[in-house]
């Protein structure tokens, strides 16, 4: 482990009243440091888990076509943009709302009872149409919202024009 070398190659001269001190050479084997540092590391490895990647399922229709029917009667609609969202129903711009991300909850569950009300609750379709301000953290968030409130059917789109106008004038 460790060592001291107290031997030198020199003959102890003596003068008179002096003595020489010999030169101490320490010498530290490292060698068990290593090997308890790279059984650690073997260790922490061997029994660390890796972080997997969390994924949601998203299910594409078939044909590689972008002209997918809805009922019009159970549509509901939301634009994303930077500060709020804008939600209306069906083609019904006029009907188009503003609202603050923080209600975002409440407001799918009152669309929701709206159409089961109506007798269309598992017609309940809700199209995302997030806009050029909208980030990438919004548009996951109002998937989870989808999963969290239990509907089924919700997909994203593009804007049309007329909506980026309707937009752009509120």
């Amino acid at each position: 482990m460790a060592n001291i070398d107290s031997s030198s190659n020199e003959p102890s001269k003596k003068r008179a009243g002096f003595s020489k001190q010999k030169k101490v050479t320490p010498n530290i084997d490292m060698t068990p440091m290593v090997d308890l540092g790279f059984l650690l590391i073997t260790f922490f490895i061997f029994t660390a888990t890796l972080s997997q990647q969390t994924a949601m399922d998203i299910s594409l229709p078939e044909g590689g076509n972008n002209n997918t029917t809805t009922k019009e009667v159970a549509t509901l609609k939301i634009i994303l943009s930077d500060k709020q969202l804008f939600i209306y129903e069906n083609e019904d711009y006029k009907g188009i709302k503003p609202y603050p991300y923080k209600d975002i909850r409440k407001t799918i569950n009152s669309f929701k009872d709206k159409f089961v009300d109506n007798g269309l609750g598992k017609d309940f379709n809700v199209i995302i149409k997030p806009n050029a301000k909208a980030n990438y953290k919004q548009t996951v968030d109002m998937l989870d919202e989808m999963i969290i409130n239990g509907v089924k059917k919700y997909s994203l789109e593009d804007l049309d024009e007329a909506e980026s106008i309707l937009i752009s004038n509120k």
